[in-house]
């Protein structure tokens, strides 16, 4: 009997071994995933400083010339932006304000824009374009006159980083250059052909009222900083 009752008290032991060698063993605690749901909209507010350069048509009926004036002014800008997510490409309007000491600039156009994320950081690259105006235009040299509101297209090529703070909050750098063409109400490309038969005709009446008309028309440049927080869903 004595062999029966050794061979089964060894047995418990190694029973009673194993389940506390068991019980100390922690199961693995599992890994976080992170979250690859793909993002369909967003939606950002910037707000920084501009920089305009504008060639101007100018008339000074005092010394009765008329031609291109420079005129350079930098001011704050704010904006606001939205639209659709796809993938790495984004799509959607855009509208800028700026506030110069001269005049207002507005411009509010579509964009699409490529955006490479690499970890929490995620360079964009963009291109734009559509409707400029500018408002309350007035000359230093002739504060007299009223003020001449213009209008026109704006083209805009620009780029910047994003930094995630979150999955769906983002904070960022921009910077952006502009091409503007701009001019009075009734004023377009036929306008300067139209003056010269005007003076052609000998109407110098028509012409002066033609040239005086094209006052305000504008090209000329941009550049764009801004900081942005922008939300993706």
């Amino acid at each position: 009997m004595r062999y029966p009752i050794l061979s089964a008290v060894a047995l418990l032991a190694l029973m009673s071994s194993s389940s506390a060698s068991l019980a100390g063993k922690k199961s693995p605690a599992p890994e976080p995933q992170s979250d690859t749901r793909p993002q369909w909209l967003w939606l950002e507010a910037e707000g920084g400083g501009a920089h305009v350069g504008l060639n101007t048509f100018t008339v000074d009926e005092g010394a009765t010339t008329a031609g291109f004036r420079r005129q350079s002014t930098g001011g704050p800008m704010i904006g606001v932006g939205g639209g659709v997510q796809l993938f790495v490409m984004t799509l959607g309007p855009r509208l800028r304000l700026g506030f110069f000491d001269r005049f207002t600039l507005t411009t509010l156009g579509g964009e699409l824009g490529i955006r490479v994320p690499i970890g929490v950081a995620v360079p964009h690259f963009d291109l734009g374009g559509g409707y400029a105006s500018v408002g309350n235009m007035r000359s230093d040299e002739q504060a007299s006159r009223p003020e001449i509101s213009i209008d026109g297209l704006y083209g805009r090529l620009g780029g910047g980083l994003d930094l995630h703070v979150s999955r769906g909050v983002t904070v960022g750098a921009n910077v952006s250059g502009e091409l503007y063409a701009m001019s009075p109400p009734g004023v377009n490309t036929s306008t300067p052909r139209e003056i010269q038969q005007s003076v052609s005709r000998g109407d110098a009446v028509e012409a002066a009222n033609r040239i005086k008309q094209a006052e305000g028309t504008s090209y000329g440049s941009g550049l764009t900083i801004s900081a942005s927080v922008g939300f993706h869903y």
